[in-house]
């Protein structure tokens, strides 16, 4: 079962003013190990911080450091150059190699629009988590497909598990036999390269259980037995699977 609440999660902010109210709403709504600030270095462009920006964003940081250390949450701050992306995502890409087993959510709310996006382009990149917080401190989420567009193109009985899975699972039954989604597929199976099987070419049960694990590794689906029965396994599609079929039925 792909569960991101049980790996770590580190949260990368881009340094403003506002910093501290936007880590209040954050650590209500995440489980957060570490907070990872990027703070730009001015390149002495006339757009740049003036010193009097710079010192609040300074104080706020220090603030913001003593609250997450009173929870435990492990603070550190990263500096990168003002509008460089290509050192925005080397320092990214070492977080990840060093934290191959965490995960990373992006928070782009503080700093300036252009490292936001950068952190955007980057959370893209490494299948990161970016999300928002509006004015009224809510929370909003940015869906990243987690799984190459081709797949799903090319290989339809991809959407066809997700669309099954998505229409047994109501308000009142929230999860799915795996049988029955092979029960479902087998009756409208699209084999491999277009082959004419006449009705003749089975869906192998080894075919149905690699593709729902990709879709469970790519986190479109989660898998889990209910309760003592440890022979029956169920599928649930997560809010990511959702976006995909949505997006990618209509392609």
């Amino acid at each position: 079962m792909n569960d991101n609440s049980k790996k770590k999660q580190f949260h990368i902010f881009s340094a403003g003013k506002n910093i501290g109210e936007t880590y209040k709403v954050a650590v209500k709504n995440y489980s957060i190990d570490r907070i990872i600030v990027f703070v730009e270095i001015p390149n002495n462009r006339k757009n740049s911080p003036d010193t009097e920006s710079i010192n609040e964003i300074l104080k706020a940081l220090k603030d913001l450091e003593v609250q997450a250390n009173q929870i435990g949450i492990e603070f550190l701050q990263i500096k990168v150059f003002e509008n460089d992306i290509n050192d925005v995502m080397e320092q990214v890409f070492k977080l990840r190699d060093e934290y191959p087993d965490a995960s990373f959510y992006f928070n782009l709310t503080g700093g300036r629009k252009v490292l936001a996006l950068n952190l955007f382009t980057t959370a893209i990149w490494i299948g990161g988590f970016p999300y928002y917080i509006d004015i009224n401190g809510g929370k909003i989420e940015f869906n990243i497909p987690r799984i190459a567009p081709e797949e799903l193109q090319n290989n339809r009985n991809l959407l066809k598990i997700l669309g099954i899975v998505h229409d047994s699972t109501t308000n009142i039954e929230k999860y799915v036999k795996v049988s029955d989604v092979y029960d479902a597929l087998a009756r409208n199976y699209e084999p491999p390269n277009n082959i004419n099987n006449n009705g003749r070419y089975k869906l192998p049960r080894g075919t149905l259980s690699k593709w729902i694990r990709k879709l469970i590794e790519n986190g479109l689906l989660t898998e889990e037995y209910l309760g003592n029965n440890h022979k029956s396994k169920y599928l649930t599609i997560t809010r990511d699977g959702e976006f995909a079929l949505i997006f990618f039925s209509n392609k």
